[in-house]
């Protein structure tokens, strides 16, 4: 396609520096735990939240979701934000512990199973009333599901109830997962066909009760050797079997030595736990997240065994196939597939700063925004919306969206992409950079144009960053 440029007598240049490789703020990370004989939630998850959260220098709004008994065989769901304010949180990074301790009791007797609990939770990521000032759901962002033990089977059950949705989740994180499906009726280890990534971390040096599962050819394995140091010093019965939130925890919190309120990561533990492509825990787990920057896309074998992108669903590039859901619902997806080119956000005037984008949807048609913002957060109200809009097709595979030209404004730094179907949406954020210098007018020009990349159709999105009149 051609492109035409501006051409400016003005010399003085703006640029673009860039804040983070791929990080991309503005969505949310559950949390949970798996069997809790005691009732009381662990401190762990609570740990994790918090070492995500110091990532972000602070600056995320940290809640709980918890699963309790409610009348009869039912379960109750309550959700409440424990700090951070949506209304001022500039990253839009909420982090949820999902607590279903109260029920994730017994040995034989349980009092829920995992299929359950999810059909418990599900619905306060739609709800609205206790997030305060959002006007939209948490299942609005991009979404990342950690979960341990039978936690790894709520949370792949917690991912299937969000794709009968039509919501996609970004990724699967199982660490350990262990179902006790033929014990209280959990749901298997899966990863269905709304997940872009899955991912298990797994152990089979514990009991034959508590050794984990690996998912196989559906996501990205990593088989675990965590027999000594962690909850092993300290005695804990299935020590090694929580090591393996223990090696995650330390892929987030990459100090030399970390406490997870429970147990301790020693400076010689990161020597045998992790491989050393892993750099002691800086390139594993987390690493390859949405926060962490790392490229899904990469055919390095960090763990020795499997790619990182054997995680990858294969409709993005990818290695991995996953199960199919059935859909009740359906809403559009946004994937942002990479920002700038060759790595940098640095532009001049004049010059060409490309977004590659996908979207996907099911069985109707959806509206695609261009939204510009001062900050990450798109549901604090500080956002211009709609200064681009384009009409979707229905798909049922991922397309590229065709859009026009329109001004914004330069004072916003922001981008973020928007798909509507009546009173529900989804967001992207698509832009790491921010300027160091102001624009002058007129404000940058986005334009679309086609590319074919990550193994997916996408549809490449060019900011013509114009030069000064006078």
């Amino acid at each position: 396609m051609e492109r035409r440029r501006f051409v400016s007598p003005c010399v003085e240049p703006a640029r673009l520096e860039v804040l983070e490789p791929r990080a991309l703020l503005a969505g949310v990370t559950i949390i949970t735990h798996g069997q809790d004989d005691d009732g009381e939630l662990n401190a762990w998850p609570s740990a994790m939240a918090e070492a995500i959260a110091a990532r972000l220098d602070g600056d995320a709004v940290l809640g709980t979701v918890r699963i309790t008994p409610g009348e009869s065989d039912a379960l109750k769901a309550e959700a409440e934000l424990l700090s951070g304010d949506p209304s001022r949180s500039r990253s839009g990074e909420f982090i949820v512990v999902l607590d279903w301790a109260a029920v994730a009791t017994g040995l034989v007797f349980a009092k829920a199973n995992t299929r359950q609990v999810a059909d418990a939770a599900i619905g306060r990521f739609f709800n609205t009333d206790w997030i305060g000032s959002s006007a939209w759901p948490l299942a609005s962002l991009p979404i990342h599901l950690i979960g341990h033990s039978r936690g790894g089977s709520l949370m792949s059950e917690l991912s299937e109830r969000f794709g009968r949705h039509g919501v996609w989740v970004d990724q699967l994180t199982l660490l350990d997962p262990h179902p006790r499906d033929f014990i209280t009726g959990d749901g298997p280890v899966e990863a269905y066909s709304n997940t872009m990534y899955a991912e298990s971390y797994y152990q089979t040096d514990d009991s034959l009760f508590v050794n984990g599962q690996p998912l196989l050819d559906h996501g990205y394995d990593r088989k675990l050797s965590v027999v000594s140091g962690g909850y092993v010093d300290k005695g804990t019965e299935y020590a090694i079997h929580a090591n393996a939130h223990l090696w995650y925890f330390g892929t987030i919190n990459q100090a030399s030595t970390i406490s997870d309120g429970e147990a301790t990561l020693t400076d010689a533990a990161r020597e045998t736990w992790y491989t050393p492509s892993e750099e002691r825990g800086s390139n594993a787990g987390f690493r390859y997240s949405r926060l962490g920057g790392g490229s899904r896309w990469s055919a390095d074998m960090i763990g020795g065994t499997e790619p990182v992108v054997a995680g990858l669903v294969s409709s993005l590039g990818g290695l991995s196939t996953h199960s199919s859901v059935d859909r009740v619902e359906c809403l559009a997806e946004l994937i942002t597939l990479s920002v700038g080119s060759a790595g940098s956000c640095r532009v001049l005037q004049g010059s060409i700063l490309p977004f590659q984008v996908a979207y996907c949807d099911a069985d109707s048609p959806a509206i695609l925004e261009l939204w510009l913002d001062i900050d990450r957060n798109p549901l604090n109200g500080n956002e211009m919306r709609s200064v681009h809009q384009q009409a979707l097709d229905a798909t049922q595979g991922i397309e590229p969206a065709e859009t026009g030209d329109r001004g914004i404004h330069p004072a916003l730094r922001w981008a973020t992409t928007t798909c509507l179907q009546g009173s529900r949406m989804r967001t992207e954020t698509l832009g790491s950079c921010t300027m160091t210098t102001p624009l002058i007018s007129p404000p940058p020009i986005p334009r679309w144009s086609s590319q074919t990349g990550g193994g997916s159709r996408a549809r490449r999105m060019e900011w013509a960053i114009p030069s000064c009149q006078g």
